[in-house]
């Protein structure tokens, strides 16, 4: 006798089991609407316009400077006169935090991050 898989109860037949046609089509039915879904989730997401947030702040020149967005970014850059770098989701810069509510950016002499009285541009994309 046929079992089921856990998830969607598709048909897992024995050996020994006679089935039937409509088995076959009650399971590409099931299999179509979770394709579906899945594809409608995707497209939703890919379909989003990105949003772009401009701003500047001053470094302070010790421990961490955090810029409070409201939202996490998907995309950031960050110049100045003694700093330039960027983040994303496959890249890192060492300097900089993402947070879900923004970013922070870590003083450090040797990459002159956060440093005291410097401006310090950002793009964030999101």
């Amino acid at each position: 006798m046929a079992t089921y898989t856990s998830n969607y109860q598709l048909h897992q037949w024995e050996a020994s089991d006679s089935f039937l046609r409509t088995d076959f089509n009650t399971d590409f039915q099931k299999i179509d609407a979770a394709i579906k879904g899945v594809e409608t989730e995707a497209l939703a997401e890919a379909g989003k316009k990105c949003e772009l947030t401009i701003g500047q702040f001053t470094g302070t020149g010790a421990g961490t400077y955090t810029v409070n967005l409201g939202f996490r970014p998907r995309f950031l850059m960050i110049w100045g006169e003694s700093y330039s770098g960027f983040w994303s989701e496959v890249m890192r810069e060492d300097y900089l935090t993402i947070t879900d509510s923004g970013f922070s950016m870590a003083y450090s002499e040797r990459g002159l991050a956060n440093y005291k009285g410097k401006p310090y541009y950002y793009h964030v994309f999101h």
